[in-house]
């Protein structure tokens, strides 16, 4: 597999900051209306930190800059964004319910699971969208005659984890999923999906935003689907996942299967200011901003308005719901 980290020029999230540090140089009075808008992300090289670079790039329009509709920014009107990496979900999570930052890009489950802990500080925190959405993948070699989930459990699974994804998440699958704990080979992804291809293991399980670079010229893998009841269950008992479908042969175009999908959303406090998070609802959503993300890694291309509220349960912030009333995608209060 390749690696996903930038080559060449900044990533987007260094971009982001780039442009905060030519902003600031601006002069007195354009400078006294500038915002900045600190993101958070736990792992550098990551999808995860690319995406929120992005994000961030999409949600700058400093002052002083061309009006939107004549080629300038179209985010929010005298703000600078900027990405920052924290050494992890728990201190990514302290410092944006402390105020030190001001959103964060997390998996959702990492998030749900300190907001639902009573008298916890998480319960400060609210959602403004789903960025993108990894599908869990069980994978077996092409000339593999397993069928479906019940005839890999008996044997040895290679467990994936990426930089930046909940790991308690995938680590809780495997029970979950049926398989023998003490028979799971944690590894990176990308030894997870060599090991699989090359016969070392049965199966491999990885959370990825399909499709991958495994795909092109890489090992011929299938995907073993869920069937409706499996796919039930997990979600039944993990509420922020959500049912996904994919080629079962990874190829676009082929036969889909059901798996579950995990989403990666963009949260901030819940104190936050609502016609700001407003604003940012209404600049992460603009089409220049969905152009930027459909230039960056599979996980970026993920975003669309139409599951923005995919999994969704760190409540949205008041701010974000108006902007989802007012276009549709949220339907309005009962009177």
């Amino acid at each position: 597999m390749q690696s996903r980290r930038r080559r060449g020029g900044l990533t987007p999230a260094l971009a982001a900051v780039a442009i905060a540090g030519l902003c600031l140089d601006l002069g007195p009075a354009q400078a006294q209306q500038a915002k900045m808008f600190r993101i958070g992300t736990p792992a550098v090289d990551s999808p995860v930190f690319e995406v929120a670079g992005l994000v961030a790039n999409g949600l700058s329009n400093p002052p002083g800059g061309r009006p939107c509709d004549r080629g300038g920014a179209c985010g929010v009107p005298g703000l600078i964004a900027a990405v920052q990496a924290l050494s992890g979900v728990s201190d990514a999570l302290e410092q944006v319910t402390r105020r030190q930052i001001d959103g964060v890009v997390l998996s959702v489950s990492d998030a749900l699971r300190g907001f639902e802990q009573p008298d916890n500080p998480l319960t400060a925190l609210r959602t403004v969208g789903t960025l993108f959405v990894e599908e869990l993948h069980l994978l077996v070699a092409e000339g593999n005659g397993a069928l479906d989930l019940t005839d890999l459990l008996q044997e040895d699974i290679a467990v994936g984890l990426g930089q930046g994804q909940p790991s308690a998440l995938l680590r809780d699958l495997v029970p979950a999923l049926g398989f023998a704990p003490e028979r799971a080979r944690f590894m990176s992804i990308q030894d997870a999906v060599a090991a699989v291809a090359t016969g070392r293991v049965h199966a491999a399980m990885v959370l990825a935003t399909w499709p991958q670079p495994w795909i092109n010229g890489g090992p011929r893998l299938r995907l073993i689907p869920l069937t409706a009841a499996q796919t039930a269950g997990l979600i039944a008992d993990r509420n922020y996942l959500v049912p996904r479908q994919m080629p079962i042969t990874l190829v676009e175009g082929g036969p889909l299967g059901t798996t579950v999908g995990a989403p990666t959303q963009l949260f901030v406090p819940a104190d936050s200011d609502v016609e700001l998070v407003y604003q940012l609802a209404r600049s992460l959503w603009h089409p220049a901003t969905l152009r930027m993300l459909g230039g960056g890694p599979v996980e970026a291309k993920d975003a669309k308005p139409a599951q923005a509220l995919a999994g969704v349960r760190v409540p949205l912030h008041l701010g974000a719901q108006r902007w989802y009333r007012e276009t549709g995608l949220l339907p309005a209060p009962r009177p």
